[in-house]
């Protein structure tokens, strides 16, 4: 028993080694890393250009994109200002008629809130909710049961290859009561 606790025994002592100074521990560390880095050790020289550098697939910011993904009814848009007016447009009328309005409301709030819902449009052309933030959980719940109803469109493209596109949607309400 020690300072009033029972000492615990170790029934895996043979995995742990004590070692007295730094050199004992440095060779110690050497014997378990060594054999895990010599692996792939090669003697060429290091050719800078044949480097490939491999980046988590991130999703690119709708203002990023090359080519901006076209939601259904906007294809006549010639160019990415274009396709983002008419995406935001199309979007304002989803939610104006999609959004539960009285849910404010009902949940006792007033005055201006303000929901935002982060999401990405898939290589596929679909919406996935990343993340939503708001003044109350049942906001969050209703404004990803809305977005979630957005119909599939046209990815965007980066050098003419679908890539993830992520958007920021801002729903204002005006709660009176």
């Amino acid at each position: 028993m020690i300072n009033g606790r029972a000492e615990k025994s170790s029934t895996k002592e043979s995995e742990y080694k004590a070692v007295d100074n730094d050199t004992e521990a440095e060779k110690f560390v050497e014997k378990i890393i060594a054999p895990v880095t010599n692996q792939n050790v090669s003697n060429e020289p290091f050719d800078e250009h044949s480097l490939v550098v491999i980046a988590p697939e991130e999703p690119i910011n709708i203002m990023a994109v090359q080519k901006v993904p076209v939601y259904p009814g906007c294809e006549d848009a010639t160019n990415n200002e274009a396709r983002r007016k008419c995406m935001s447009d199309k979007l304002s009328k989803h939610i104006q008629k999609t959004f539960d309005s009285g849910l404010g409301a009902q949940l006792g709030l007033e005055g201006r809130q303000k929901i935002l819902v982060k999401f990405k449009i898939t290589k596929a052309g679909k919406v996935e909710i990343l993340n939503t933030r708001s003044p109350h959980d049942k906001l969050d719940k209703e404004a990803i049961r809305v977005v979630e109803k957005l119909p599939t469109m046209l990815p965007g493209m980066n050098d003419d290859k679908p890539v993830e596109v992520s958007y920021m949607l801002p729903i204002n309400l005006n709660i009176l009561n």
